[in-house]
């Protein structure tokens, strides 16, 4: 596996990791430490990834609006 692979692969777990944080806490309940819990990775780590929690959820929605995008393209 290659370390661009392996970088990709840890940036997916946390947005992952977000995902489901901010879905049981909401985003304002939601701390960075949890967040690093979830993903099994230590709270320094995310910060290599996203500047901090407002970064990390404007990747979840930009994903979520390419996927829909995607899927609508798919349907044309």
């Amino acid at each position: 596996m290659s370390m661009a692979s392996m970088k990709e692969g840890k940036r997916e777990l946390i947005v992952r990791a977000a995902i489901q944080t901010f879905s049981q806490k909401g985003y304002h309940k939601a701390r960075m430490e949890e967040i690093a819990v979830a993903a099994g990775i230590g709270k320094g780590t995310i910060y290599e990834y996203f500047a901090g929690k407002l970064q990390l959820l404007q990747e979840i929605l930009e994903q979520s609006f390419n996927l829909y995008h995607n899927c609508l393209q798919a349907d044309i």
